[in-house]
């Protein structure tokens, strides 16, 4: 299979195993200060926070990206694009076929990063866990363009081969990996543009 597309070689899907800043060619750190943060990075605190909040809509991909201070974010069409794009990626693994959400819900160039990893994922029979969790460290809003600070816990978001050992080598830690998600939104909606997929460690979120 030919993959054209691929412009960071070993990039793989929600999980930080090389290179960053695939996707566009902005800094995601010159926004301006976070529109709005939890308050405290702790999985267990965050249910109660919004009880009129909207539920988080269920994932009918085969992957379920469950964050687990959704209620603090319920209102956030970036963190929803960006949801909606990453569950049709790894759905698409887990599915065995190209998702139509992956590109509804992701720019052209954005497309592309995330069809390179696809293609090469569906040849390799790349394995994903059915539920994956995610805690959002903040969000920040500049116009038409929000950057998502997430952390992503590594066991249940890393990609691995057939025989159940990772894609890339080596052992999974045990630890929060940051991304760094830049959604820009035109014509009413919202699509991820960028992504940081190597933007260091999160600390202090509680395990799930």
């Amino acid at each position: 299979m030919s993959m054209p597309w691929i412009r960071c070689a070993a990039v793989v899907i929600a999980l930080s195993l090389a290179a960053t800043g695939c996707g566009g060619e902005e800094d995601p750190s010159a926004d301006p200060e976070p529109s709005r943060s939890p308050s405290a990075a702790t999985p267990s605190e965050s249910a109660s926070a919004s009880p009129t909040a909207m539920p988080q809509p269920p994932s009918t991909t085969g992957s379920t990206y469950d964050t687990l201070n959704w209620d603090e974010y319920a209102d956030d069409p970036a963190l929803l694009a960006w949801k909606k794009a990453i569950e049709a990626g790894t759905g698409s693994l887990a599915r065995g076929k190209l998702l139509p959400g992956l590109r509804e819900h992701t720019t052209p160039e954005m497309f592309r990063v995330y069809y390179a990893n696809v293609a090469t994922g569906l040849e390799e029979g790349w394995q994903v866990k059915p539920v994956a969790q995610v805690w959002v460290e903040s969000t920040k809003a500049r116009g038409t363009r929000t950057t998502l600070r997430l952390c992503l816990w590594s066991p249940t978001t890393s990609v691995y081969l057939k025989d159940g050992s990772p894609v890339g080598g080596g052992s999974v830690k045990k630890e929060w990996n940051r991304q760094i998600v830049r959604v820009t939104q035109a014509g009413g909606r919202s699509r991820v543009a960028e992504v940081d997929f190597n933007a260091g460690i999160c600390k202090g979120v509680q395990r799930p």
